[in-house]
């Protein structure tokens, strides 16, 4: 009891109760938070604590999708679905990689003694990777102590915005096969590969095999955009059910590439994920696409991203998804080798057939 009043007055009111209230357990969180910060044997800081906390409750959701992106996670994120990096240049020569900038820049064992005049002692190379690429203005001057030397450079560089193509380049194959590898789903990936196929078309292009192996997904109109292309104005690409009607809809082909005659082959292995199993399971169901490799990673639900701040955003599950037919293709949560659940996760590769109607072995 002694030890009680020495830790604070503010101990001697009654506790919220347990099971109270919303008010109630607002409480209780901030007399946690304060008890933390006032008596733990390390220091702490308040924002930290509740930063901590943040991102406990998120995971007590229980959901591998949901996530507290704050700071660099954010921004590692917002590159992606724009499909954006940051490129750093020397001199105003471009550079292949952002830290490797040749015998005049930066090079492997090099010593990056500041950064903007910021001392670097002790600092991780994530946090110099952060510093270089993410810091504020188009500029940033490093200094740097070169490996094996004693002196130190002076290095003036400038932060690039770079975009990162989703589709590649068609390749026209013997036979009139055309070749296309989807990367992911940001932003802008459906009229690249419209771009990409109508090229090959041009070319003479009479079949198509896009390449969705290991592409983990993204954005979902860009999913319906791309299934979208090879389906008929009005076609069902998905259908998402959610809490509320906001995330409960029915997506529809709208765009059509104008491809009838094109016979389409995905490729799919445990890589491809979210919309791009999107794309397999609409194109499978209405019989646009043979689906050749093997079973799918299995993400059949939707997430939304919700900013909270400039640098803080909460991503969250709020919808499952469907494919024309009603297939889930969501992996069961035991499933994760082949083990309990009463279906198989994700998108099947089609079964091929003999003439006379015996099925292809894989």
């Amino acid at each position: 009891m002694a030890i009680a009043f020495v830790s604070g007055g503010w101990l001697l009111r009654p506790a919220p109760a347990a099971g109270g209230g919303v008010y109630q357990q607002a409480r209780l969180f901030e007399h946690v938070v304060a008890a933390i910060n006032q008596h733990y044997i390390d220091s702490l800081g308040e924002g930290d604590l509740y930063q901590r906390a943040s991102s406990a409750l998120v995971g007590s959701l229980q959901d591998p999708y949901a996530e507290l992106l704050i700071k660099e996670s954010y921004r590692e994120y917002r590159r992606q679905m724009t499909g954006t990096e940051v490129d750093l240049d020397l001199d105003g020569e471009p550079t292949e990689s952002g830290l490797d900038l040749g015998s005049d820049g930066l090079n492997p064992g090099d010593q990056v003694v500041s950064i903007n005049g910021r001392n670097t002692a002790g600092w991780p190379p994530s946090r110099i990777q952060e510093e270089l690429r993410e810091g504020r203005g188009p500029t940033v001057t490093v200094v740097v102590r070169p490996r094996g030397s004693e002196r130190t450079v002076v290095r003036r560089l400038t932060r690039t915005a770079v975009h990162v193509p989703a589709a590649s380049s068609g390749v026209l194959l013997d036979g009139g096969v055309g070749y296309v590898v989807l990367r992911r789903m940001s932003e802008g990936a459906a009229e690249e590969l419209r771009a990409a196929v109508d090229q090959l078309v041009v070319d003479g292009m009479r079949s198509l095999v896009l390449d969705l192996r290991s592409n983990p997904g993204g954005l979902i109109r860009e999913g319906v955009g791309v299934a979208g292309m090879f389906l008929e104005t009005g076609d069902t690409i998905a259908t998402s059910k959610g809490r509320s009607e906001k995330h409960s809809k029915t997506y529809l082909a709208e765009q059509p590439g104008g491809w009838d005659d094109l016979r389409v082959v995905l490729l799919v292995n445990r890589g491809t994920a979210s919309s791009a199993e999107l794309i397999a399971g609409a194109l499978q169901d209405h019989d646009r696409a043979v689906v050749l490799g093997t079973a799918t990673y299995g993400k059949g639900v939707l997430q939304t991203t919700y900013p909270l701040g400039d640098e803080v955003a909460i991503k969250l599950t709020t919808a499952k998804w469907y494919t024309p037919s009603g297939r889930s293709v969501q992996r069961p949560p035991a499933d994760a080798v082949g083990g309990a659940g009463n279906r198989l996760p994700g998108i099947q590769p089609s079964v091929l057939r003999t003439k006379a109607g015996r099925p292809v072995p894989d």
